[in-house]
């Protein structure tokens, strides 16, 4: 990829938020790659770099099952 290129989607980028019901507790260890907020009734709100709203969901759905994995 070249440098204007990469430079030209950075610009592109932008903050989406994902939300997302968790039905089953999740042990997040370490880092979290987002900015991440969870509310009484496991509604989870995920503030995520990304190019478009779909990016940002695939982003947050990875990170999800990369947890699940984890296991």
């Amino acid at each position: 990829m070249e440098i204007k290129q990469l430079l030209d989607n950075i610009k592109g980028m932008d903050y989406f938020t994902v939300t997302i019901q968790l039905n089953e507790p999740l042990q997040f260890n370490g880092v979290v790659p987002f900015d991440m907020s969870i509310n009484k009734d496991h509604l989870a709100k995920f503030k995520v770099l990304a190019s478009n709203k779909d990016d940002a969901m695939t982003k947050v759905m990875e990170y999800l099952l990369s947890l699940k994995e984890d296991d």
